[in-house]
């Protein structure tokens, strides 16, 4: 809804077509957990068909969208696999008919191993936050005898580990930036100081009167329901956890992930939406951290972290 994720879509395509370039497997996957829109997979087809060495390389772009709503996939894979024939390249679209909340395992994913994978989540995993579960060891004792400790996990931390014994190329995750997985009175200042800023942000990047109602039902209808869980919803039924990216960097590395660089194309390009975006305001600022990852930023309050990893 932001504008302004536009620009973690910039990055997350040419990041998609840059593997598409390196890799010289058969099939290039690619897995949207949930988040990205239909305009995002039409510009990723488009700048696909148009990848130096396209013609001399058949590979297949296969698409996998975790989504729960069937009208959702219904009218993205028609659009989708209009615009593959059109562009006269091979294209396959795998639906999953699950909300994240409900992705237990990977198995849905279909993922197979010639294949080479690239995994994006877009505001979904914070939404794993919430459920806990305790891991038993696999070996009840250590060589010495001493009794192995279960450890208690989320299911985002399950769910990472899942996915990077894969072995994705790269996976690109966007969150907010915010730290609502506290206390309540954490949270709630927190969140007063993000939404406000969120708010402001929207308001000033879409002015015109028409499109500024379409903006507020789209908040009623959004964000009111977030604000609300974070604020009212304690224990089990808070889920909108959010995290700043210091803590997403932990949850990674802890799943088997290390910070990946983006690619030159990726950063020029997003900085360049960014300019258009914003109209150069100097309210909007992007910040990146060593080409590893980036914060969009609104009077130096930052919104969302994009970032990219590689299994290791």
């Amino acid at each position: 809804m932001c504008p302004v994720l536009r620009l973690s879509g910039t990055t997350t395509n040419y990041t998609i077509i840059n593997v598409a370039r390196t890799e010289r497997n058969a099939v290039l996957h690619v897995v949207d957990l949930g988040g990205a829109d239909a305009a995002q997979w039409l510009l990723v087809l488009l700048l696909f068909a148009k990848r130096l060495g396209a013609g001399a390389h058949n590979q297949i772009l296969r698409l996998t969208i975790v989504n729960e709503e069937d009208e959702f996939l219904s009218v993205t894979r028609g659009l989708l696999a209009w615009e593959a024939e059109s562009l006269h390249i091979g294209f396959q679209f795998h639906p999953v008919k699950l909300h994240i909340n409900q992705l237990l395992s990977i198995e849905p994913l279909n993922f197979m191993s010639d294949e080479a994978l690239v995994i994006v989540s877009t505001l979904q995993l914070h939404r794993l936050l919430a459920d806990e579960f305790v891991e038993v060891a696999a070996h009840p004792h250590d060589r010495k005898g001493k009794v192995q400790a279960h450890a208690t996990m989320t299911r985002a931390d399950a769910l990472l580990r899942d996915l990077a014994e894969l072995s994705p190329k790269l996976m690109l995750v966007t969150e907010q930036e915010a730290d609502h997985n506290d206390e309540f009175m954490g949270r709630f200042d927190n969140a007063l100081n993000y939404y406000g800023a969120l708010f402001d942000a929207l308001e000033e990047s879409i002015p015109a009167r028409g499109l500024a109602i379409e903006r507020s039902d789209m908040e009623r209808c959004l964000l009111l329901q977030e604000i609300r869980d974070i604020v009212a919803c304690d224990g089990a039924q808070h889920r909108e956890r959010h995290e700043r990216m210091v803590k997403w960097a932990e949850r990674m590395k802890a799943a088997g992930f290390a910070s990946a660089a983006m690619s030159a194309d990726a950063v020029a390009q997003t900085v360049m939406l960014g300019q258009m975006v914003t109209g150069c305001r100097r309210e909007y600022r992007v910040s990146s951290k060593k080409d590893l990852c980036f914060f969009i930023h609104w009077c130096d309050i930052p919104l969302f972290s994009v970032s990219t990893w590689r299994a290791v």
